[in-house]
């Protein structure tokens, strides 16, 4: 009897004391992070929905990934529904825990050093998605994918 009632004092106190917060340091968006060594995004752009089949229509320099297209192309001389693009950008980070942001209409993949950090890689209508990813300090490639299938088109990443 006496063990068990100090068993539920243990509970109660576990409930009822503040645990002690974990130390991290300052989470910084991608945004944040790659301006001054990610100044624009090396963007190919195809019309096929999905795994980038057909050959490129337009290669470009985006400055950065924040695109509403509604119902339009993405580009002159494509089509408005169908395309999917590729951007990629390599950047110095300070070590440190860096948030993702993507917001999409249709699909979306954001890879860091070539490992998915945010997968929505699925017809949806907008939706913003997050991850928070610890790196070491270095030069790291982010590379995104994107879909539009029909419908808006929305693409954008911080």
């Amino acid at each position: 009897m006496k063990a068990s009632r100090l068993l539920l004092l243990g509970l109660c106190l576990a409930v009822l004391l503040p645990m002690p917060a974990r130390a991290y340091g300052p989470t910084v968006s991608l945004t944040e992070a790659a301006d001054s060594g990610c100044v624009s995004w090396q963007a190919t752009y195809f019309e096929d929905t999905r795994g980038y089949a057909a050959a490129p229509v337009v290669r470009r320099d985006d400055p950065k990934i924040d695109f509403d297209w509604g119902y339009g192309a993405p580009a002159q001389g494509m089509v408005a529904d169908h395309f999917s693009v590729r951007w990629q950008c390599t950047a110095h980070f300070p070590a440190g825990t860096y948030r993702f942001t993507a917001t999409s209409d249709d699909g979306i993949t954001l890879y860091v050093d070539g490992q998915p950090v945010i997968e929505a890689w699925f017809d949806h209508p907008v939706r913003t998605f997050t991850k928070d990813l610890d790196l070491a300090e270095g030069q790291h490639q982010v590379t995104v994918t994107y879909y539009e299938n029909t419908g808006l088109a929305v693409a954008k990443v911080s």
